[in-house]
């Protein structure tokens, strides 16, 4: 498979990234450029040919892979400072799922 870190919702895995090291989540792949777009297309696809597929894991797991894609644009390469970047934006795909 091409992006195996896109199977699945990925909040279990957001939990253990999010409640370690953040220059560990840094460079994970859970969290990388691919893995978005993999979960994009994915989400694309299934919801357009009309399946039934839960969208919150991942639009939380999109909306955290795209806030540490943006954020070097944003905040220095402080720890904490990403950290909250990164929780912010799962409570954003929370809310967004959610309405």
């Amino acid at each position: 498979s091409y992006c195996p870190e896109a199977a699945g919702s990925g909040i279990p895995e957001l939990k253990l990234i999010l409640s370690s090291s953040m220059s560990a989540a840094i460079h994970n792949p859970y969290l990388s450029r691919v893995t978005l777009a993999c979960k994009l297309a994915g989400l694309v696809l299934v919801l357009g040919a009309g399946l039934s597929v839960g969208r919150e894991g991942p639009f939380v797991h999109m909306s955290v892979c795209l806030a540490l894609a943006l954020a070097p644009l944003s905040v220095r390469n402080d720890p904490r400072q990403i950290s909250a970047v990164l929780r912010a934006a799962a409570a954003a795909g929370v809310s967004f799922t959610f309405g």
